[in-house]
């Protein structure tokens, strides 16, 4: 997962590790066009600049540059805020499937056969017997591998793939009734560890924690593919796409597409003790080769593979959005390159779809430059990329959306998205609405949107139960503690951002924001 704690206020170190489009036939024009020669743009405008690498004060007076350098600390804010959107989603009558707006699962625990209970589905499954009356097909699902699927694998030496299994049956044939009313499912392979010859180096406490972050593209590290949690070869992620399609194919449905991983540029490299950081050039040509590697290995076997969503602002697309300064990658000839440049052969001729995640503060909905208050990360895609989107044509997908949680950046108003003292359910639903509709419209609909590609956009999430054990009370009084050290942090971010608060069992409570603004139309 991604998923979204920072450690600005601790000098420990903490591993930002949360937590990952083919319709099944074999031969169809798009897939293969996908393989053209990559047009080459102009290197991105090579001017000196500053290195920024922001600093906070350590308790003894000294700095430390910040290991997520976008969210940082401000003083606290009034509860009290003025609405800066449409505050009510406007009324329509009930479609059958959402056009552009979807949601991401999120994740359950692998303790038993922990799933989606009824009540978390009401609103996404038409076909649902007792709630499915003005339910609604989302048009994009996004979901982890392991929720849904069990990995078979060789009980040999190497431990190689051998099938997938079903897992959750109830949300297998959640997937499979969706994708064939005309869904878009989007399985994020998971766990994505990547491959790094100091994998088995897993305390951040050893001197030798993340030193030799050396990506490996060719064969797995530890000379076999049995320990999956901490290193994973291109093949084996390939063949795990393979077998999960498979499976898909013979009880008659497909996904969309994979996603290879999540957010590597902050869950596999950081600004501070990795080596390399993740702002040096040679971790994003490592990547470019690890994650088009996958694409050679997985062929013509019919299934889509998305780029990586990356984390936003830190280093992908050359700007921080919420000081709104430059973040390119560092340069010795002080040319501003963004993480995107390095990795154009996988932009281009290694993928079918191009992924990304987008979290932004209330009041900055509006499809403008960071300066004029906007904070869309597809604004700031460079120039050249947007061309490329335009001109390939190939499915853009946005699989992680919603407002900032006060654990991603300090600064953000809503403390907690279930009290009406902060802003409203209506106006909450009201902020989500504009946002997506702006992405969709301004960013990829029609010829003279930003790049040209109309997006699939993912709200996140649904439901995640995997921090809760109990530690935070249904009502969330908890979610005013915002110590990363203390019980319940975890739970503290993804309980923010879910859609239902789960009490056990086929029992949960739905958030008033997330009705609201799921039935309501998608344009304000």
């Amino acid at each position: 997962m991604s998923k979204r704690s920072t450690a600005f206020a601790r000098l420990t170190i903490v591993a930002l590790i949360f937590s990952a489009l083919w319709m099944g036939w074999r031969a169809t024009p798009s897939l293969s066009s996908s393989r053209s020669t990559l047009p080459q743009p102009p290197l991105e405008t090579p001017v000196p600049f500053e290195l920024y690498l922001p600093i906070i004060s350590t308790e003894n007076g000294g700095t430390i540059p910040l290991v997520t350098p976008t969210f940082t600390p401000t003083a606290t804010v009034t509860a009290t805020v003025t609405p800066a959107v449409s505050p009510t989603p406007t009324a329509s009558p009930t479609p059958a499937m959402k056009l552009w707006t979807g949601v991401h699962l999120g994740n359950k625990s692998r303790n038993g056969l922990s799933s989606w209970n009824e009540t978390e589905l009401q609103r996404i499954d038409p076909d649902h017997p007792t709630y499915g009356q003005g339910a609604i097909w989302p048009s994009m699902i996004v979901v982890l591998s392991n929720q849904v699927y069990n990995i078979v694998r060789a009980n040999d030496d190497l431990c190689t793939i051998q099938r997938a299994e079903i897992r959750l049956p109830r949300m297998f044939d959640y997937l499979r009734r969706a994708t064939q009313a005309g869904s878009k499912v989007v399985i994020r392979i998971y766990p994505s560890p990547g491959n790094f010859e100091d994998w088995a180096i897993t305390d951040p406490a050893d001197p030798g924690y993340r030193q030799n972050r050396t990506l490996v593209a060719d064969y797995p590290v530890g000379g076999d593919n049995c320990q999956p949690q901490f290193y994973r070869s291109p093949q084996d992620l390939a063949d795990e796409m393979g077998a999960i399609h498979t499976l898909n194919l013979e009880n008659g449905f497909s996904e969309f597409g994979f996603e290879p991983a999540n957010e590597p540029n902050i869950e596999w490299y950081d600004s501070i003790v990795s080596r390399p950081e993740n702002f040096k050039p040679e971790v994003w040509v490592a990547m470019n080769r690890y994650f088009s590697r996958i694409y050679e290995l997985a062929g013509d076997e019919g299934y889509r593979i998305f780029t990586p969503p990356m984390a936003q602002s830190q280093f992908a697309d050359g700007i921080d959005l919420i000081s709104c300064n430059e973040r390119y990658l560092y340069s010795e000839t002080d040319q501003k390159v963004t993480g995107y440049w390095r990795m154009q052969e996988l932009l281009g001729q290694k993928s079918h779809g191009f992924s990304w995640h987008n979290y932004w503060d209330w009041g900055k909905e509006d499809y403008v430059a960071c300066e004029e208050g906007g904070q869309h990360i597809s604004f700031h895609f460079p120039q050249w990329m947007r061309d490329l989107l335009r001109e390939m044509g190939k499915p853009v997908i946005l699989s992680e959306a919603d407002l900032f949680s006060p654990l991603q950046l300090a600064s953000a108003p809503i403390k907690d998205k279930n009290n009406a003292d902060y802003a409203s359910p209506a106006e909450i639903a009201g902020s989500m609405q504009q946002f997506f509709a702006a992405e969709w419209r301004d960013g990829g609909y029609g010829d003279d949107s930003h790049y040209g590609v109309e997006p699939d956009l993912a709200i996140w999430l649904l439901n995640d139960n995997i921090c809760d054990e109990g530690r935070c009370p249904a009502d969330d009084s908890c979610l005013q503690n915002y110590d990363p050290d203390a019980p319940g942090y975890c739970a503290l971010d993804h309980n923010w951002h879910e859609a239902y608060r789960d009490v056990g069992g086929e029992l949960s409570v739905e958030r008033e924001w997330f009705g609201l603004w799921y039935a309501g139309a998608e344009e304000p």
